[in-house]
């Protein structure tokens, strides 16, 4: 008979939970939260060969100490309701330049001496936002919300990026009826110039649920090839273009609450599971959208269907997706 495997470990970010719903009943963490703390704590713990292993380097320690200032003159600086239908996330690293697409998370390099000729970018956004919305512990659960915006950007690449998103939401006590509309593009001149930008990717998880980047395998690339070549894949080259649209419905559960909102009398940790479908679809200046639903990995219509579960703090869901050959 063979031996059980090991159980499968927690998702870290129970580790981050359990330590919030801790501080809720003023248990703070046996160890310090900050990395100054935490190393003075362990030059106290530990004996000089241990600590001088892990926290220390060659020589004087010159360059470590160089390498940790050089790094603390970044920072991540929030900014709240402002657009952000462009970003440039750029960076410089080892003598190379690592460019970054916001929507899709991929990266191009490029070795210092060998980049292409200079650009000259500028861009400015001007959006109309709106927030009528009543929310409960986890999700809006009535009104509205939207945000309709656009960022001409000019110089090297012009175009215009174009942004509209519109959520509604129904309240039949308790339970939720949630619709969202969405419509992202770029278009002008270089709108589908796919060798200094990114094509825009639908199958972010924040949009259709069910088709982000680890869920392709090469099996179903292969599959989807057939005459386009044997360095392509289909069946995710159809969720980029310069434009999408997106279509989303959910039918949200308060499952744990209060009295008024909730099933169950639990308002310790509220918890909403919400089955969702949503549905869009890409293209480029050079298509017009199909408003068909895709067939085998052409190009159309591509949707997902699933159940989401939203707590307090976090958040998480489980899609199908509903288009062949998937």
């Amino acid at each position: 008979m063979t031996e059980p495997g090991p159980a499968p470990a927690a998702p870290y970010g129970d580790f981050q939970l359990e330590i919030y719903l801790a501080g809720l009943s003023g248990i703070v963490p046996s160890l310090p939260m900050s990395f100054a703390e935490l190393e003075s704590r362990a030059e106290h713990a530990l004996p000089p060969s241990v600590l001088s292993y892990v926290a220390g380097g060659a020589g004087d320690e010159h360059t470590q100490r160089a390498n940790v200032a050089a790094f603390g003159q970044w920072g991540l600086m929030p900014r709240m309701l402002v657009g952000a239908s462009e970003r440039d996330l750029s960076g410089r690293s080892c003598c190379q330049t690592h460019r970054f697409s916001r929507r899709c998370g991929f990266s191009e390099r490029t070795s210092a001496g060998r980049s292409g000729p200079a650009a000259v970018q500028g861009s400015g956004t001007a959006a109309y936002v709106g927030d009528n919305s009543y929310s409960a512990f986890t999700n809006p659960i009535q009104g509205t919300r939207y945000r309709f915006e656009v960022s001409p950007t000019f110089g090297s690449l012009v175009y215009n990026a174009a942004y509209a998103d519109y959520r509604t939401y129904f309240f039949a006590r308790p339970f939720t009826f949630a619709f969202r509309g969405l419509h992202y593009g770029r278009y002008g001149r270089d709108s589908d110039d796919s060798t200094r930008m990114y094509p825009i990717f639908l199958g972010e998880e924040m949009l259709l649920r069910g088709y982000g980047y680890g869920s392709f395998t090469s099996q179903e690339c292969i599959a989807s090839q057939g005459s386009a070549g044997a360095n392509s894949c289909p069946v995710y080259s159809r969720l980029l273009g310069s434009r999408i649209g997106l279509v989303s419905a959910e039918f949200r559960i308060p499952v744990f609450g209060v009295p008024e909102y909730g099933l169950i009398n639990f308002p310790y940790l509220p918890l909403t599971l919400s089955p969702f479908v949503d549905a869009g679809e890409a293209w480029y200046k050079s298509d017009t959208p199909t408003l068909s639903f895709a067939s085998g990995a052409s190009r159309g219509i591509v949707a997902s269907a699933g159940l989401s579960a939203t707590r307090m703090i976090c958040a998480g869901s489980a899609a199908s997706t509903m288009s062949p050959p998937r």
